[in-house]
């Protein structure tokens, strides 16, 4: 399952070894150009017997409904397909795991250290697959940011909420984070190297000034960062062009 392609969709590549389904949802937000769709699911592990029920949100009448437009394989309110049972087994996903409180502390300091810092507001929306593969970034690359993003709605509601940030204030965090990137994004070669270096400045540049271990400091601001390339802020840059020159 992926996301963040702002137009829901489904994708079936065959060949012959596996079937490999591909669904994607649209936004998580109403924001005017990406339908609002989240996506639910079953697996029968017996038989295999697969199901995918795509719900929109109907912003007239402020309720989710089963969306049966996708394609013509929704058009009976999912998508019904079989997996090969070969091959299914339980694995152990290790877990990222962080105090919220304390991450939401985090967010507030770090923005009143930034206090001073000019804002910014224009940016580019572009896919997050499609910048990942841009940016040259690895699967385990891939992989962790998909297991930091449910941290996002936290950064969501402080940057957001006018009990937290000013309306006139929220975009400090995101201009410096932008301003390392731009700084960084010709000395480096791709994506995931940018983003450990403006961990490193980061730590380097506050962690005197913010009361967090070391460990947990560096974690908090990767979530950041990783939360400013879902939200379209960087990553808009393509480096397959460098490696081609």
């Amino acid at each position: 399952m992926i996301g963040h392609v702002h137009i829901p969709a489904y994708f079936k590549e065959a060949n012959n070894i596996n079937d490999i389904y591909c669904f994607t949802a649209g936004s998580n937000i109403i924001d005017g150009y990406a339908q609002s769709v989240f996506l639910t699911g079953s697996v029968n592990t017996d038989s295999g017997e697969s199901e995918v029920v795509y719900h929109k949100w109907d912003e007239s009448n402020e309720v989710w409904h089963i969306h049966n437009t996708v394609g013509r394989l929704t058009r009976e309110g999912s998508y019904k397909f079989t997996l090969k049972k070969k091959g299914f087994k339980e694995v152990d996903l290790p877990s990222v795991r962080l105090d919220e409180d304390e991450f939401r502390n985090f967010l507030l300091e770090f923005h009143e250290i930034l206090a001073s810092h000019p804002s910014s507001g224009n940016f580019e929306m572009k896919d997050i697959n499609d910048k990942f593969k841009n940016m040259l970034c690895s699967n385990t690359f891939k992989v962790q940011f998909d297991k930091l993003s449910v941290y996002f709605p936290i950064v969501d509601d402080i940057f957001n909420s006018p009990n937290f940030i000013s309306f006139d204030k929220k975009f400090i965090v995101p201009n410096v984070i932008e301003t390392e990137y731009m700084d960084l994004l010709p000395k480096l070669k791709d994506g995931p190297a940018i983003v450990k270096q403006m961990i490193e400045n980061f730590y380097g540049m506050y962690h005197d000034k913010l009361e967090f271990h070391e460990h947990a400091l560096k974690l908090y601001l990767r979530i950041v960062i990783y939360w400013s390339i879902h939200e379209c802020d960087i990553f808009n840059d393509d480096k397959r062009e460098v490696v081609r020159q």
